[in-house]
């Protein structure tokens, strides 16, 4: 079973290769996804950008959350006095939390967006024609007619046509689908924008006070990042 120590020395090293440089280039292909499938002249989300996003998105919520770990195990003894490295701790570690919840909340979306637009989908198919016909058979007999004895049967046919949607109404629901695949489209990037803004605080605020996040107490016996 690992020590606090070795987990602590094991997190030190994951958040180094962040600080050092893989935070960093995640936040290059955040923007490199935003420029190539987000234009400006575009309108709708297509499927392969989503999931692009979905895997960014999935590589920066678990370097945030090594980043927690990292600050969460560089927490002093409790003590009074000189708790400002403490409050620098604290205060960036819920910006972490807080950064990484609203991320998860912007890819929660996603679902809901295919299963609105399934729906749009197969409503834009109910334009569907059907027949039916109906028979009816009716026997007679007739006794002591003009040619004697005879039984007289009469068919009698009833076919109907049914159209479930008009054209109208499937151009709306045309107008209806393309609606979502535009508001995917702008939600997506607006999430991408802002989870790129967010990460780059989140680098930024780390480099600057990672003296006091590694040994918030200022007496040098932490582990420290570099």
């Amino acid at each position: 079973m690992k020590s606090i120590t070795q987990y602590r020395k094991a997190t030190v090293s994951a958040a180094e290769k962040i600080m050092k440089g893989e935070g960093m280039t995640l936040v290059s292909k955040m923007d490199e996804l935003l420029s190539s499938k987000f234009p400006a002249s575009q309108q709708e989300i297509q499927n392969d950008s989503v999931i692009v996003y979905q895997q960014i998105m999935m590589d920066a919520v678990a370097q945030v959350q090594v980043l927690e770990r990292y600050i969460g195990l560089h927490v002093p003894q409790m003590e009074d006095g000189n708790n400002f490295g403490v409050t620098v701790q604290m205060t960036i570690c819920k910006f972490l939390k807080d950064t990484r919840e609203e991320w998860m909340k912007h890819l929660e979306k996603i679902p809901t967006f295919y299963s609105a637009k399934a729906d749009a989908m197969d409503k834009c198919d109910t334009e569907k024609s059907s027949a039916a016909e109906t028979k009816t058979q009716t026997e007679s007999n007739i006794v002591g007619g003009k040619d004697g004895d005879e039984i007289k049967t009469i068919t009698v046919s009833v076919k109907e046509n049914k159209t479930t949607c008009d054209d109208a109404d499937k151009a709306m629901r045309k107008d209806h689908l393309q609606a979502i695949n535009i508001q995917c489209f702008i939600s997506v990037k607006t999430a991408l924008t802002d989870s790129m803004t967010s990460y780059l605080s989140i680098l930024d605020n780390m480099e600057k006070n990672i003296s006091k996040l590694t040994s918030p107490k200022g007496s040098g016996t932490s582990m420290g990042m570099y």
